[in-house]
């Protein structure tokens, strides 16, 4: 098991993966954490980053979609 040094806040996962294409069965993953996110997709291969300007800013709501 590895450690993270992240404090993880929220972690969000699609219920539903997409029933056709190269992602069909393929589940995403999103993680928040302070003002930053990342999301990954598969067995946890990163698929974007990202963080937000303002500090004061929080992520309180996910979307997943095609």
């Amino acid at each position: 098991m590895l450690d993270t040094p992240l404090k993880i806040e929220c972690i969000k996962v699609n219920k539903y993966s997409e029933e056709s294409g190269e992602k069909k069965g393929v589940f995403f993953y999103a993680v928040s954490f302070l003002n930053k996110f990342r999301d990954y997709f598969g067995r946890l291969e990163l698929l974007i980053e990202g963080y937000l300007d303002n500090d004061e800013d929080v992520i309180k709501s996910i979307e997943f979609g095609v």
